[in-house]
């Protein structure tokens, strides 16, 4: 079982990871758009200077989303939690990616995109992982992907452990039956 179960909620893991990606380059790419185009401002803003922040950026945003589990599996994960550690991952990135910037005298970068991007960002990495809890939600009661499962045994252990697959199985488990080699035991409940 733990190999279903691992494949399905590492695909549903490696999805949100790459939506992760795809929001933060929009939120920048949008975060740039207003403030260049939208807000009045004296100067117009170099594309390609702002450009090159983007892979740290998105290095810095993907490890601490990483590393605050804010892609844990949807059955283990609650709504407090997951804006908890989104908005941890988004705080540190920006105060990493400022410190940076700070230190190495970077004065050309506009702390407005930053913080419009944090906003953005903020916002939309919690919309996809509403929509993965939705989808798994969804998937979990419809009872279209249920791992089946076969017990040898009807005793005692037998019926444990199909109480314990019922609990753990993010997914979803459906025993097909239970099968026992005791000819006495057959019919039995």
């Amino acid at each position: 079982m733990t190999v279903a179960h691992n494949t399905r909620t590492k695909e549903l893991e490696r999805k949100v990871r790459l939506l992760d990606i795809l929001a933060g380059m929009g939120a920048f790419l949008i975060a740039f758009y207003v403030r260049n185009s939208l807000l009045v401002a004296e100067q117009s803003l170099d594309f390609y200077s702002h450009a090159l922040l983007l892979p740290l950026l998105l290095a810095l945003l993907v490890f601490f989303l990483s590393y605050f589990e804010a892609d844990k599996a949807p059955r283990h994960a609650t709504p407090a939690g997951v804006v908890w550690s989104v908005f941890r991952a988004i705080a540190l990135t920006i105060g990493v990616l400022l410190t940076l910037l700070f230190f190495l005298q970077v004065d050309y970068v506009s702390r407005l995109v930053i913080f419009l991007f944090a906003g953005m960002a903020f916002v939309m990495l919690l919309l996809i992982r509403i929509g993965a809890y939705a989808y798994f939600r969804r998937a979990r009661a419809s009872g279209s992907h249920p791992w089946r499962v076969l017990i040898i045994g009807t005793g005692h252990r037998a019926r444990e452990m199909a109480r314990t697959l019922r609990e753990q199985a993010d997914w979803g488990v459906k025993i097909a039956c239970f099968l026992d080699p005791d000819p006495g035991r057959v019919g039995g409940q």
